[in-house]
C-alpha cells in the first residue's frame, strides 16, 4: 500500500511511515485502509499491475501451462485437508507448494515474489483458501494475475469478494472447472476500479491491448 502512495506522487513521509500518528493503518481483519477515521479498500501498486498487464498478453498465444497453483502454507490447519482432496490427475498438472515459511513476499520493503506471480500468470485456477482473516491477498493475487480463484464456500467473504467470479468447492475431487478468459478479465477490471490508484488509465490500457475497445 506504502509503494501504492509513493508511485502516485505522495511525499508527505508522514503519511508513508506505519510509524506516524499521520499515518494510513492497515486494518487487516477488514482489508482496509483507515485514515482520519476514513476507510477505503487496500490498495495494490502499480509495479504489480505493470508486471502483469505486460506479460498477461503472452498467455493468449501461449495458453496457461498448468490447472491449479498454490504456495504458501495453509492456515488456518484445515485448509491443508481441503488441498489433499485434489483429484490425482489434477495435481500432476497443478502446482501444490507447500511452504511452512510461507511466501517469499516482503510487503514492507516492496521485494515482491516474480516467481510467485509469474506460476499465476501460467495457472488457469489459484486455490485460494482463507488465511488468518476472511479475505487474503492471495485472492486478490490471483485475479490481477488472470488466474480465476478456487475456494471453499465457507471461506466467501462478500465484504471483500462481492461481484468477482469464482467458484466454489468444499471438495475439489467434485468439481469440473472450466477456464474463460472473458472472466478471468471481468474479474481483473473490477479489481483495479476497486483496488487501485489507477483505474481509469489502467483500464483503458489493458483494453486496448486486447483489442476491445
Amino acid at each position: 500500500f506504502y509503494e501504492s502512495l509513493r508511485e502516485f506522487g505522495v511525499k508527505d513521509s508522514r503519511l508513508l511511515n506505519s510509524h506516524s500518528q499521520f499515518a494510513f493503518l492497515i486494518d487487516h481483519s477488514h482489508a482496509n485502509l483507515v485514515y482520519a477515521k476514513q476507510k477505503i479498500p487496500i490498495l495494490f501498486p502499480l509495479s504489480i499491475f505493470a508486471f502483469s498487464c505486460s506479460n498477461w498478453i503472452h498467455t493468449l498465444t501461449l495458453g496457461r501451462s498448468f490447472k491449479y497453483f498454490f504456495a504458501g502454507n495453509p492456515s488456518p490447519p484445515d485448509r491443508l485437508h481441503w488441498l489433499s482432496t485434489m483429484d490425482i490427475n489434477d495435481k500432476n498438472s497443478s502446482i501444490i507448494d507447500l511452504n511452512p515459511s510461507g511466501r517469499s513476499v516482503k510487503k514492507l520493503t516492496c521485494d515482491y515474489d516474480w516467481g510467485y506471480y509469474r506460476h499465476l500468470l501460467n495457472a488457469k485456477f489459484a486455490l485460494t483458501p482463507r488465511g488468518d482473516f476472511r479475505w487474503s491477498y492471495r485472492f486478490f493475487e490471483a485475479i490481477i494475475f488472470g488466474a480465476i480463484p478456487v475456494l471453499p464456500k465457507a471461506d466467501y467473504d462478500p465484504d471483500t469478494m462481492k461481484g468477482y467470479h469464482v467458484y466454489f468447492a468444499d471438495n475439489l475431487k467434485d468439481v469440473d472447472l472450466n477456464y474463460r478468459y472473458d472472466l478471468a478479465l471481468a474479474n481483473f477490471e473490477l479489481l483495479v476500479s476497486r483496488h487501485s490508484l489507477y483505474s481509469d488509465a489502467y483500464q483503458s490500457e489493458f483494453c486496448k491491448e486486447q483489442n476491445r475497445c
